[in-house]
C-alpha cells in the first residue's frame, strides 16, 4: 500500500498488534526498532555524503524524498504523508497534538513560504539560528509522516543551513535534548501557540561558531 486509508489508524499496524506493518515481515517491536535504526543510519549517510543526492527544493516534495530514502526499505508508506492524526505524550504527562492530517498541505506551504522569503546567505549567526528554529518549529508541528519525522527534519534542516553556507553539528546534543526542545515549542497542547525559543538555543549550539 502507498499509505493507510484516510482515518484508518489500525491500517498502519500488523493486525492485532501495535507493530507497524513493514516490508521485512518483522512482528517483534524491538527487532523492528533495531533494524530501523541500522537501516536509516546507512541511508542517512548516503544522503550526507552525496551517494544518494536529494533534489533540494525546500518544500513538501523535498521532505518526502528524504523520508522515502530513509524508510523506503522498511515501510510502504515511506515518503507519503500520514492519513491519520497523531499525538505524543511528553515526560511531564502533557499530550501534544500535531497538525491535522487534512491540513498538511497548508502547513507545509506556510513553511515553504517562510523559507522562500528568507535571504539565507545574508543572515548572521543569531539571525540564522532564529530562522532555522522557526522553520523547524513549523515542521515539528506539521509532523507530516506517520513515523520518522525527527530524522527526516534534521536532514532537511542541514540542507537549509548549507543554503546559508553553514553546517549543523547534531552530535553536539543528545537525542533527549532535541526531543525536549521540540516538545517545549508547544505552548498549547493543540499547537495553537508555538514558540521557537527553545529551539533557538539548540540551533545556536549546533551551528557552532560562525
Amino acid at each position: 500500500m502507498s499509505g493507510a486509508a484516510p482515518g484508518d489508524w489500525y491500517a498502519y499496524f500488523w493486525p492485532g498488534t501495535i507493530v507497524l506493518r513493514n516490508r521485512l515481515g518483522i512482528y517483534d517491536p524491538d527487532e523492528l526498532r533495531n533494524r530501523e535504526d541500522l537501516t536509516v543510519e546507512v541511508r542517512a549517510s548516503e544522503i550526507r555524503t552525496g551517494a544518494h543526492p536529494i533534489d533540494r527544493t525546500f518544500d513538501a516534495a523535498h521532505l518526502s524524498r528524504i523520508h522515502a530514502h530513509l524508510f523506503g526499505d522498511l515501510y510502504d508508506w515511506a515518503g507519503h504523508f500520514r492519513t491519520v492524526n497523531i499525538s505524543k505524550a511528553t515526560d511531564t504527562g502533557a499530550v501534544h497534538h500535531f497538525g491535522d492530517h487534512s491540513s498538511m498541505d497548508m502547513y507545509l506551504r506556510q513553511a515553504r513560504a517562510l523559507i522562500a522569503r528568507t535571504a539565507w546567505a545574508e543572515l548572521e549567526h543569531s539571525g540564522l539560528a532564529e530562522r532555522l528554529a522557526d522553520v523547524h518549529t513549523r515542521l515539528n508541528f506539521a509532523h507530516p509522516f506517520r513515523d520518522g519525522n525527527g530524522r527526516t527534519t534534521r536532514i532537511f534542516m542541514q540542507h537549509l543551513a548549507q543554503r546559508a553556507g553553514r553546517d549543523l553539528d547534531f552530535g553536539r546534543l543528545g537525542a533527549d535534548e532535541w526531543i525536549a526542545a521540540s516538545a517545549a515549542t508547544f505552548q498549547h497542547p493543540l499547537g495553537l501557540r508555538l514558540d521557537p525559543g527553545p529551539l533557538i538555543e539548540v540551533y545556536l549550539d549546533v551551528l557552532g561558531q560562525p
